[in-house]
């Protein structure tokens, strides 16, 4: 996993060090750079699962139980399914995140009505 900087692919920590030769950053910024990256390297597909399914289809292929474009097929859908799950995921988190604001907001319009009710 990496970032495409112009026309090439590269890794999390090349670009980092990329980045820093062009500012001079401190410890602490320099930190929670490394961490957003590590965010986002972690992406939105697990990589323990896709990896798993890449290894199970070159078993297959290697030992010839599959044919080239059927297993191409199978890791195409696998991924697919993949991102849907992982997408599905960060949906749920997102609506859980405004659920929390709403139940935030809801709570202080309840005191405010409840001051002017005092009133």
């Amino acid at each position: 996993m990496g970032f495409e900087v112009g026309t090439e692919l590269v890794c999390g920590g090349c670009f980092m060090k990329r980045a820093e030769r062009r500012r001079a950053l401190t410890g602490d910024e320099r930190t929670r750079l490394k961490e957003a990256v590590k965010e986002e390297l972690a992406g939105v597909l697990p990589r323990e699962a896709l990896r798993g399914e890449l290894e199970a289809s070159m078993v297959r292929l290697m030992k010839g139980e599959a044919d080239y474009e059927e297993e191409i097929g199978r890791i195409v859908n696998a991924v697919e399914r993949l991102a849907g799950l992982a997408m599905c995921r960060e949906v749920l988190s997102v609506l859980d995140a405004l659920q929390a604001a709403t139940l935030e907001q809801s709570e202080e319009i309840r005191k405010k009505m409840r001051r002017l009710a005092s009133l």
